[in-house]
């Protein structure tokens, strides 16, 4: 009988130790497996993610303040109420060879600030150049990126740009750009139009056409547009544009239409003025009750009148 109980009382001693040999081997293997797959092996290197972390700078126009006539927008909205999509470039500095380009992408998220990050590259100067809200592709000619505002010579999008040099090293990985907006806004307010105006073409011109990553305007474009709809009494007509060509001034051409005509039955007189960048231009035409209309230009918060015609509208 104890020769029994002493055989039972080895087996269970050999069965402890094989349950305690085989956790240790389990916890042994669960760590190698772990250390392997959180770790670089020594003779290789990490691959090192770089992020670069995208805001708004301009969200209101520079002078936004100075004209009651426009409401200020609310600065605290997601990243995609005032940039819809995404396309960005990363260039090698050094050689000028593309390392990542991206294609325009739609923004679904409501993050305040978007990311990009950048992977198994290798420590170095690049080129970082990011368009927003834009509807076709960016153009390379050798070192330019370039982008046309206005296709088609309509106003198009409220286009955005950054683009800087970043030096991207595993000691600095994580970097800060602000996107800026590419056009000025043309507000002008049309006062007491009567009944007969049904359609309203504007043509503005001597307007950049294109811009590169450096913030370089060039070509010279008229951009178009027409309003037909929901003419009142007092109407605003607004014009996203590139900025006026430098040393020169951009005129205004309104054309007047009556209902059913296809051509014009009157031009306001022409008046000129420079689109800025990130600024609105305003002006009014008020047509006077007893005749006659008056071209009035804002400025340091006051009207200064510009024009004004003694003519007659039915």
């Amino acid at each position: 009988m104890k020769t029994h109980e002493k055989g039972i009382s080895d087996l269970n001693s050999i069965s402890k130790i094989d349950r305690e040999y085989r956790s240790t081997t389990y916890i042994l293997l669960f760590s190698f497996v772990l250390l392997f797959c959180t770790s670089c092996l020594k003779e290789e290197k990490c691959p090192q993610t770089y992020t670069v972390t995208l805001g708004v700078k301009d969200k209101n126009y520079s002078n936004i303040h100075d004209i009651p006539e426009l409401a200020v927008t609310n600065e605290q909205l997601p990243f995609k109420s005032y940039i819809s999509n995404l396309s960005y470039h990363l260039i090698d500095l050094e050689t000028q060879t593309s390392i990542q380009v991206v294609p325009q992408y739609s923004i679904t998220n409501n993050d305040t600030l978007q990311t990009l990050d950048f992977s198994e590259i290798k420590s170095g100067r690049y080129i970082l150049s990011v368009f927003g809200n834009i509807t076709q592709p960016i153009i390379r000619n050798n070192a330019l990126l370039t982008y046309n505002l206005h296709q088609r010579e309509e106003e198009n999008q409220d286009t955005y740009l950054i683009a800087d040099t970043l030096t991207l090293l595993p000691e600095s990985p994580n970097h800060n750009l602000e996107m800026k907006r590419t056009k000025g806004l043309l507000y002008i307010i049309m006062e007491n139009l009567p009944d007969s105006i049904t359609r309203i073409d504007e043509q503005i011109f001597a307007i950049s056409q294109d811009i590169d990553q450096n913030f370089t305007y060039s070509h010279e474009t008229t951009v178009k547009k027409s309003s037909t709809e929901n003419l009142q009494p007092t109407t605003p007509l607004s014009v996203l544009l590139s900025p006026t060509l430098p040393g020169k001034q951009s005129t205004i051409r309104l054309s007047l239409f009556s209902r059913g005509a296809s051509t014009p039955f009157m031009y306001i007189p022409d008046f000129t003025t420079i689109i800025k960048r990130n600024e609105v231009t305003i002006f009014k035409i008020n047509f006077k009750p007893e005749g006659g209309l008056e071209i009035l230009m804002a400025a340091e918060g006051n009207w200064i009148k510009i024009h004004d015609i003694d003519i007659m509208i039915q």
